[in-house]
């Protein structure tokens, strides 16, 4: 059989062996990444504590000398004060604490009891996750570009190694100010990571197996965020852990000899040769030939600045959306994981149980995607969570089913999972080829922004006690995932469709679409 140069990533077989391969090794490093996303629920535990007893050094929280406890910590009046003995008048008096003792069932050191951060200082706590939440701002508008100027392949072994080397350094830690810079490079390189794996991913397969490709990516996400509870039950010390989920990483940087570059990034840029000689590999290990360089031309010559798409009105509408969504979904999913710690019950527990959950969302999607549509199933995902966020404090404010609410967040973490992982590939149909690295990594750009609010959000309650501490962070996302998930209507349906190339694809979309391996044009209105 043989395929001109334009039908060959469409349509050679992309799941033969060479695609196997490649996809596999592209998916290994997104386990990792997913494991540091949410790592420090764990190595930024707060267990339960109270003020140390003074002039016992000796003191737990498990203590059993319940006279001198009683003597010293007043009831009901939270964590952070002990009575201030009179020893002249017999007067009790509230005093701060100068030093805590902390639980260990769960961690036997985290960094909030290494450097304290409880009482006046924990907010420290939410300041040193905004941090990693702002690198990953800061490395989808620094990496997300180049990636479309020098390279996919570049991008990945450089952003690879940078977050080998500081997530392992993050284990070092040694003051508040070293970890919130060495958070904010890892947190940098880390998305960067992921970006350009996920964009590699696409454009190394064909269109008929896009969500398949996007389905097994994020599914190797799920599990690395359902192994990282597991590591974290057996590794209850919190460098042990970050060592453990971080230092291998720094091999994948062999993976320049291993996976090649994007053939569609290598047409747009003329490098005709290079992106033959890939094509050609991927022809014979599939038993296929091809010949000819119809429209290749063409492509190439198309070079488009990211701003031009702010000279079509539509574009920016979709955009807007687009971007809403995408803020929405991660301060929803990175809020809702990080306030895992807060639910009743064991903290291992619910979060494998979290990360069951999404990775099931991944897989009713890919059953979805093609049968409803992708802005369906992300209304519905959104709509999901919307409603069971927000109806989950009801259990707790008038029944006290905590069980009840911990099954409503679960729902919600399945449905938040679904979109974002679906928000994903929708967006990376909707832009142009031209600018599929940029469209991605703009993307990601606003969803850091609501990664940056999310800590902050998922701690809101952290220190009221009683319902509050659970209640607040799940309404709040609730009520954005209902605004987000409306938004979407108003995106084009982008199933079947052949993916644009260029801006005026793009404008296009929605309008006059060309179906997959047809030559008819469905008007859309």
């Amino acid at each position: 059989m043989t395929l001109q140069y334009e039908d060959i990533i469409e349509e050679i077989n992309p799941f033969g062996r060479y695609q196997k391969t490649v996809l596999f090794l592209i998916c290994l490093p997104v386990v990792p990444i997913a494991m540091q996303a949410v790592i420090t629920v764990y190595t930024l535990g707060t267990p339960k504590h109270r003020c140390a007893i003074l002039g016992d050094p000796n003191d737990t929280y498990d203590r059993t000398d319940l006279g001198l406890f009683n003597d010293s910590i007043p009831p009901d009046v939270g964590d952070c004060y002990l009575y201030d003995r009179n020893t002249s008048t017999g007067n009790k008096t509230l005093k701060t604490c100068e030093r805590w003792v902390y639980d260990k069932t769960n961690f036997d050191e985290t960094l909030v009891t290494k450097f304290n951060f409880v009482c006046k200082d924990e907010m420290k706590k939410s300041l040193a996750q905004m941090f990693y939440m702002l690198g990953s701002f800061l490395g989808t508008f620094i990496f997300g570009p180049l990636g479309d100027v020098i390279g996919r392949r570049l991008i990945m072994i450089t952003s690879g190694l940078i977050y080998g080397v500081a997530s392992t350094c993050v284990a070092f830690s040694m003051s508040l100010t070293f970890l919130c810079i060495i958070s904010l490079v890892n947190g940098s390189a880390c998305t960067a990571y992921y970006n350009v794996l996920y964009v590699l991913g696409l454009e190394l397969v064909g269109q008929n197996n896009r969500i398949l490709a996007g389905t097994v990516i994020v599914s190797f996400f799920g599990i690395g965020i359902i192994l990282l509870p597991v590591m974290a039950y057996f590794l209850r010390d919190w460098k042990t852990l970050q060592l453990a989920a971080s230092a291998w990483v720094i091999v994948f940087v062999l993976y320049y000899w291993c996976v090649p570059e994007s053939p569609r990034w290598l047409i747009s840029k003329k490098r005709f040769t290079e992106a033959d000689a890939i094509l050609q590999h991927a022809a014979k290990v599939n038993k296929r030939s091809m010949t000819g360089r119809k429209e290749w031309a063409e492509i190439a010559q198309v070079n488009e600045p990211f701003w031009k798409i702010a000279t079509h009105r539509i574009l920016v509408i979709r955009t807007t959306i687009i971007y809403f969504n995408w803020a929405v979904c991660s301060m929803s999913y990175y809020g809702m994981s990080l306030s895992v710690g807060s639910l009743s019950g064991s903290i291992f527990l619910n979060a494998v149980l979290y990360g069951l959950v999404e990775l099931l969302s991944y897989i009713i999607s890919y059953f979805l995607l093609d049968r409803i549509g992708r802005r369906r199933l992300h209304i519905g995902f959104m709509v999901i969570t919307g409603l069971s966020c927000s109806v989950s404090s009801l259990p707790t404010l008038y029944g006290g089913y905590s069980w009840l609410t911990i099954i409503l967040a679960t729902i919600g973490k399945f449905g938040v999972s679904g979109a974002y992982a679906n928000i994903w590939l929708y967006s990376a149909e909707l832009f142009p080829t031209v600018l599929r690295s940029s469209g991605l990594s703009s993307g990601s750009f606003f969803a850091r922004i609501g990664g940056l609010i999310s800590p902050f959000i998922a701690n809101i309650g952290t220190g009221r006690g009683g319902n509050l501490e659970k209640l607040i962070p799940l309404f709040i996302f609730g009520a954005l995932s209902l605004v987000a998930g409306f938004s979407a209507y108003f995106l084009p349906e982008t199933k079947n469709r052949r993916l644009p190339e260029t801006i005026e694809d793009a404008v296009a979309f929605g309008r006059s679409n060309v179906l997959l391996n047809t030559m008819d044009t469905v008007e859309t209105g």
